[in-house]
């Protein structure tokens, strides 16, 4: 049994089908024809954070309406997402199943989301399309507490290597296509262009900042 919940208002009749289904990561679950699911959170306040800043957040991930612990203390955030994700009941193809130009749709969002992070002041550790809700030829981050805010322009560069080479790894995008996603992060903003120029002249790196971020993030891609 779950140990305890805490309910946005307007959603406290999520208490019911949160007292008979056990706390996990991932699970689903529906009510009232909506669809909600259960994601990780490294602790109470942080979960509690996520819901706080529902509004704010919802811009960038899916909407989190309350949380959960379950019985050992585990906290998760109970989540309203409205795409497609990777869970059994979902739906959400894997890339060998996808159409190329939805493929190719799929990968240019998830790397535009980073950039829009990125770009609004925020870092979440990079993104693999396992932690995206797809819609609407949109991408949204699917656990809300991901996102935090960044405190230099550096971690934003490994951000953007790691988001390639999960994209890659992943076999959503081919290393053909790297380049042009790599250019798609680059020239979103003057943000996310300084947060590699940034760390290229520090490391005393002299090579166009797309070209850098896909060798970096094939190098990667080799030891995963």
């Amino acid at each position: 049994m779950n140990s305890y919940a805490v309910l946005a208002e307007g959603f406290e009749h999520l208490s019911y089908p949160l007292g008979r289904v056990p706390a996990a990561e991932g699970a689903v679950f529906y009510e009232r024809n909506e669809r909600f699911v259960m994601l990780p959170a490294n602790s109470h306040s942080e979960a509690e954070m996520a819901v706080a800043s529902a509004d704010s957040l919802s811009e960038h991930a899916s909407f989190p309406v309350g949380l959960v612990a379950d019985s050992n203390g585990r906290v998760f955030i109970v989540c309203r997402p409205k795409g497609r994700f990777s869970s059994a009941e979902s739906g959400a193809p894997l890339p060998s199943g996808m159409p190329a130009e939805e493929r190719a749709s799929f990968c240019r969002t998830v790397i535009r989301r980073l950039a829009m992070l990125h770009t609004g002041g925020f870092c979440c550790g990079g993104i693999s399309p396992g932690e995206v809700e797809f819609s609407g030829g949109e991408a949204k981050l699917l656990n809300p507490s991901k996102i935090s805010a960044a405190s230099d322009s550096d971690p934003l560069y490994y951000e953007a290597v790691a988001t390639l080479r999960s994209l890659y790894g992943s076999g959503f995008a081919r290393k053909s296509e790297l380049g042009r996603l790599a250019q798609e992060y680059v020239s979103y903003s003057p943000v996310s262009r300084h947060a590699v120029l940034g760390h290229l002249a520090a490391k005393g790196v002299r090579t166009a900042p797309a070209k850098a971020l896909c060798e970096h993030a094939l190098r990667l891609a080799a030891y995963f």
